[in-house]
């Protein structure tokens, strides 16, 4: 049975799917480091035993070198042509289980002459295979003609009926509007108490005059005083004010002394 990924078939050499680690060899060779992280990869299925490194490999178990270090293993590797590991970057840490390591498949054509094929990175002891950006982009966009096949196959099944006049015209329908006397309650400040207070006599100063004289039947016209205090500053002395009052006041009650003769000459 051929493995799939969003409908497509995977490749053999295609193994972003794969996650391998081994905690044995953890625990007996401790923590990875950049001299021992090739060794660790050297056991997953991510490694070709074709390549150039198990021959180097080879040749020196059976003529009883030691083992190279990773600089002079990747000098000696210079002078191989064909498939290569390389340990590219690598960020080991104390803990048993943590450090980065990523590690570079190449094709070499000569001395100073390689080209990468493929890209796998040691996580947590967890070995992967990076994908490819080919593959990278081809996951993005089937995943977005994906979701635009569901939307387009939704707006199918609300498909409006065909009007003559509108062709096929959607109806959109408005956004309800908040209640208005809710938003105005809100917007206006809170109000406070509506006590009626008796005006002092600055403020009692300040309103405006309107003093009528009461009306007798033979007496003279009605009076009417109507003035405001900026047109009036001579009013603006509230003991003026008061004596004008009384005066007006007292008005219907007031008799002219009678009238005296004129001294004859």
């Amino acid at each position: 049975m051929t493995s799939t990924i969003a409908g497509l078939p995977i490749p053999d050499s295609d193994l972003c799917h794969v996650q391998w680690r081994s905690l044995a060899w953890i625990l007996e060779h401790g923590p990875l480091t950049e001299s021992n992280a090739i060794d660790y990869f050297a056991l997953s299925p991510f490694y070709d035993r074709k390549s150039t490194n198990q021959v180097l490999r080879m040749q020196s178990m059976f003529s009883g070198q030691p083992k190279m270090d990773p600089a002079s293993e990747q000098e000696a590797l210079r002078r191989f042509i064909g498939i290569e590991y390389a340990l590219v970057l690598s960020r080991p840490e104390p803990d048993r289980e943590g450090g980065l390591f990523i590690i570079e498949k190449r094709e070499r054509k000569g001395y100073d002459e390689y080209y990468p094929i493929a890209s796998y990175y040691i996580l947590k002891t967890s070995i992967y295979q990076a994908p490819s950006l080919y593959a990278t982009l081809s996951a993005r966009v089937l995943t977005s003609l994906s979701a635009l096949q569901r939307l387009l196959e939704l707006a199918r099944q609300h498909k409006p009926t065909y009007d003559p006049r509108h062709s096929y015209a959607w109806k959109i329908k408005e956004k309800p509007e908040e209640n208005t006397v809710d938003k105005q309650s809100t917007d206006q400040p809170t109000t406070e108490s509506t006590t009626e207070v008796e005006p002092t006599t600055q403020e009692s100063d300040r309103m405006d005059i309107d003093m009528t004289a009461p009306e007798k039947p033979d007496g003279p016209a009605k009076t009417t005083l109507k003035k405001k205090n900026h047109d009036t500053p001579e009013l603006s002395n509230p003991i003026l004010f008061r004596a004008l009052q009384n005066t007006i006041t007292n008005f219907p009650a007031f008799k002219p002394p009678p009238a005296v003769d004129a001294v004859p000459e």
